[in-house]
């Protein structure tokens, strides 16, 4: 799916700059999504999370909980 994306920006490019997109352009870009993925967190309750549907779910709940509107209480400190 990543790749297909890499594919997708590279035959941009080339419309735009006709240009023959090469092998070193779209290994550079695979690279670097590589590079960019998130691998491993840890979720709420301390448990690693692998899969990229449990980092998405983990990363939901996380900034879910963030962004609530629970009331903060000043006097606490971390």
């Amino acid at each position: 799916m990543q790749n297909e994306a890499v594919k997708i920006r590279s035959r941009a490019q080339w419309l735009e700059e006709g240009e023959k997109p090469t092998k070193y352009s779209f290994t550079l870009g695979s690279t670097c999504n590589e590079k960019n993925m998130i691998r491993v967190i840890y979720s709420a309750e301390g448990e690693e999370v692998v899969t990229q549907q449990e980092i998405g779910a983990a990363h939901k709940d996380f900034y879910s909980k963030l962004y609530s509107q629970e009331p903060v209480d000043p006097q606490i400190h971390s």
